[in-house]
């Protein structure tokens, strides 16, 4: 198993996380998923089976390069699982929802890119499991 993430501090605390647990199959790396072949060469071979990105693909700089960067590493009926963000400024709350969405912005570098859309044009198959107009979206795409 292969974590990757951006942050130095996210990468140092998983790296403590894995030693603590005494995890031998696990491995953790710095990279950009926003960046060709994630930064990682060796995933970019069709092999990895499955992939999970957690609360990261919105506040990707460029949300469609990181997507087709998680489909090419995956192998052929691969299944990439998305918790994320959806902040739709629609409704009632929409004033909330901006709100949050200026402070995701500022904190997480969030561009709006909609994350369910970016799926929908990047994977073959997505079965969004909790999505439309709520706040998180849980979503499965299969290559």
């Amino acid at each position: 198993m292969i974590g990757i993430d951006y942050s130095p501090g996210m990468v140092k605390r998983a790296w403590e996380l894995v030693e603590r647990q005494g995890w031998q199959n696990v491995e953790v790396r710095r990279g950009d998923g926003s960046q060709p072949a994630m930064e990682q060469p060796d995933l970019a071979r069709h092999d990895v089976d499955a992939a999970i990105a957690t609360f990261a693909i919105s506040a990707m700089a460029d949300v469609h390069t990181a997507l087709r960067n998680v489909r090419d590493a995956l192998c052929p009926g691969g299944r990439f699982f998305v918790i994320d963000l959806r902040l739709v400024p629609h409704g009632p709350g929409g004033i909330l929802v901006r709100c949050l969405g200026l402070s995701y912005r500022l904190l997480a570098g969030w561009t709006g890119q909609d994350v369910i859309t970016a799926l929908q044009e990047t994977f073959d198959t997505v079965q969004v499991v909790r999505g439309g107009r709520s706040w998180v979206v849980i979503a499965i795409a299969t290559t």
